[in-house]
């Protein structure tokens, strides 16, 4: 079967922007056929209820026109079942190590990557999106719990990093997206690569296909790659090829 993968780097392109506004036909392209669609709420931004969470994805989801009816995770006494007869299943965003940990006492990361590699389609985004690649080390977010381990489903032989800026606030002191990514490389057993995904952009994964959507201002990258060893992250275009990506192995 096909792997029907797609990555957002966040639900939304702004804060004033509708949720799903910029994803609408990826997620339509990518949910075709699909009636029902489990969500998984684990991620819980700013300490949601994991139903409020799920009831603000149901009202997103009809707020753009995708008809698709979309049931929480929480409503399952048996998770695990509930993957495994799920037609399609969306992770939303968070706190990454929450989600993390969440799937891993739940036991939820096998059934996932099972389901995966059987073809049933995968949303992400933002903490969704984080989880999908190898580790979660290049998560944005504070680890305000400690999953087991942090090594995630790995359904890409990479990591992603979203929410990655195209330039850095002139306020921020610290140290600048692309240094921390780097910090991570510095480590000679962090030898996977890290795609950073701009705010707007997304990655479609269909069986051996893998390309970039989304839209950015003109002329400005969606993606970087940053490899370890190499000095300058390599920018990609909306509707660049990245399918040689998941030939790599470490």
């Amino acid at each position: 079967m096909k792997r029907q993968v797609l990555l957002l780097s966040s639900s939304r392109p702004n804060r004033q922007a509708v949720y799903f506004s910029h994803a609408r036909g990826a997620i339509e392209n990518i949910l075709k056929g699909v009636h029902r669609l489990l969500f998984i709420p684990y991620a819980a931004p700013g300490g949601a209820t994991y139903s409020a969470y799920t009831g603000s994805i149901r009202e997103a989801f009809s707020g753009v026109g995708l008809p698709q009816q979309v049931e929480g995770i929480e409503a399952y006494k048996d998770p695990v079942m509930a993957i495994r007869e799920a037609e399609a299943v969306f992770i939303g965003g968070g706190n990454t190590f929450l989600l993390l940990k969440t799937l891993y006492d739940a036991e939820l990361l096998t059934p996932l990557r099972q389901r995966v590699a059987e073809g049933m389609p995968y949303i992400g985004s933002s903490a969704g999106s984080n989880v999908a690649g190898l580790t979660i080390n290049t998560s944005n977010d504070m680890a305000i719990v400690h999953p087991p381990s942090f090594d995630a489903l790995g359904i890409l032989p990479f990591n992603i990093n979203p929410h990655y800026p195209l330039e850095e606030s002139q306020l921020h002191s610290g140290e600048s997206r692309a240094e921390r990514i780097r910090e991570f490389h510095s480590l000679p057993q962090n030898r996977q690569a890290v795609l950073a995904l701009y705010e707007r952009s997304m990655l479609h994964l269909e069986g051996h296909k893998m390309r970039l959507l989304g839209s950015t201002p003109a002329g400005q990258p969606a993606a970087w790659l940053f490899r370890q060893g190499e000095e300058e992250a390599v920018p990609y275009g909306v509707g660049g090829d990245l399918s040689g990506l998941l030939a790599e192995t470490l």
